[in-house]
């Protein structure tokens, strides 16, 4: 112990502390260094691939904003179990994509039986909504409204028409008229909205004209 003391000198001391500090300090930096995530910028381009990617690892909430195109959906891929009530609306429905075997016939209003084909009413009106009570039946003036131009709502007093025919009368020029029972986007649920226009009309669109109304039961 005597002779350690004999060749234990200041240098001697700060070197071996200036070890052990410097052993010290170095694995104070790894253990800091292993504390600290992978972050993005330490991810190379396609660095994470798909086996690198848990089963259910990407929810939804991970997804941006249309960030599934239709090019990235395969054939078949959206199933009816997918689609959400209501989701296919009448605008999504190509022309003449519902063909007959398509219709669950239970679903169609019922067609006037062959002993009602008489008109229960029927009238002649003119362009002005008036009805001319000699050429007319069950109907008057007060059951016919004009409320916009090109547009008449028929009333029947004893019944809700289920079905009609309408023909426009002594027009000039080529006019068309349409007839919805049930109703219209501008007649009550109850009636019979006629609609009438002209190709020729300035600009081409509806127009007040006469017309003749037959309605079934």
């Amino acid at each position: 112990m005597k002779q350690i003391r004999t060749h234990l000198t200041y240098a001697n001391v700060m070197s071996t502390l200036a070890v052990f500090l410097l052993l010290g300090g170095a694995s104070a930096i790894a253990a800091k260094q292993t504390t600290k995530k992978i972050g993005a910028t330490q991810l190379k381009a396609s660095a994470v691939t798909t086996a690198k990617i848990k089963n259910e690892a990407v929810d939804a909430a991970k997804l941006k904003d249309a960030a599934v195109t239709a090019a990235k959906l395969g054939g078949a891929a959206v199933g009816t179990a997918n689609l959400a009530e209501g989701a296919v609306t009448t605008g999504k429905i190509a022309a003449e994509a519902v063909t007959g075997d398509r219709v669950n016939e239970s679903t169609l209003s019922e067609v006037p039986a062959a002993n009602s084909a008489n008109p229960a009413v029927f009238a002649s009106v003119t362009a002005g909504g008036g009805v001319d009570p000699a050429a007319s039946k069950g109907l008057n003036s007060p059951n016919v409204s004009h409320p916009q131009k090109g547009v008449y709502c028929v009333s029947v007093p004893a019944f809700a028409p289920r079905g009609g025919q309408v023909t426009v009368q002594g027009t000039g020029g080529p006019v068309s008229a349409q007839l919805a029972t049930g109703g219209g986007d501008k007649c009550p649920p109850s009636s019979a909205q006629v609609s009438t226009w002209s190709p020729d009309a300035v600009p081409p669109g509806p127009i007040d004209a006469a017309f003749y109304i037959e309605l079934y039961r």
